[in-house]
């Protein structure tokens, strides 16, 4: 990031890093639903006496994921918003 010097597109920086983020909060979504939803699907036709007990935790240690997601999201619109400021700095220039 630092080393693009003025030929820098912020532009495509922030394009990547909002999809990084996107993809880290799917992935996070996804986890969820997959580790959380499915078990309860599938034993849903069981009984109360069968021994199965349902333990689901959206907020475990993959809440990294979302975490990491959320901040790469901000500083994708901070570099987005930094390229068009650029970009009217040039048109006065």
């Amino acid at each position: 990031m630092l080393r693009g010097g003025r030929n820098h597109d912020f532009f495509k920086l922030s394009q990547n890093l909002r999809n990084t983020s996107l993809g880290l909060i799917g992935f996070w979504i996804g986890y969820n639903l997959l580790t959380g939803l499915a078990p309860l699907l599938m034993t849903m036709q069981l009984d109360a006496n069968s021994g199965y007990e349902y333990d689901w935790d959206p907020l475990d240690t993959d809440v990294i994921l979302l975490i990491l997601g959320i901040a790469l999201f901000a500083v994708s619109h901070a570099i987005h918003r930094a390229w068009m400021v650029e970009e009217e700095n040039k048109q006065f220039l």
